[in-house]
């Protein structure tokens, strides 16, 4: 026997559900689906921080708008909107720490791809005698 059910989903993604007397005690199998429209610049949802989902909500909706006027710079969305942009990481969260004081602040760099990996500089240590 199949049960079908469709239900809104509110924002802290949670749904109660409460089945029918018929159905037995015991284990049971629940598949869930949805139809979803691909991400704007092939951008990969990610785990965050409960309180962060919204403002990266925010984000997607607004990066086709982002992409023509921000890309390839960082930026800090804040309560749905951005509040801090620039080309500096450190440089952005200091403003945005300044314009909105809080624990979590979203950020992300712009782009129209998945963003490049930065490379950070390595050590190498040269012994007398060694080749360059």
């Amino acid at each position: 026997m199949m049960l079908e059910l469709e239900a809104d989903v509110s924002d802290d993604r949670e749904l109660t559900l409460t089945l029918p007397p018929e159905v037995p005690a015991g284990r049971v199998r629940v598949r869930v689906t949805w139809e979803s429209e691909p991400l704007p610049g092939g951008y990969v949802r990610r785990k965050l921080h409960p309180s962060l989902v919204p403002e990266k909500d925010a984000y997607i909706r607004m990066l086709p708008e982002l992409l023509k006027t921000h890309l390839g710079k960082y930026v800090v969305i804040q309560g749905g909107r951005l509040i801090a942009f620039g080309a500096k990481q450190h440089e952005v969260l200091k403003s945005a720490f300044e314009i909105a004081p809080g624990p979590m602040h979203f950020l992300s760099r712009v782009w129209d791809g998945p963003v490049p990996m930065e490379r950070l500089p390595s050590i190498r240590e040269i012994r007398r005698g060694d080749s360059p």
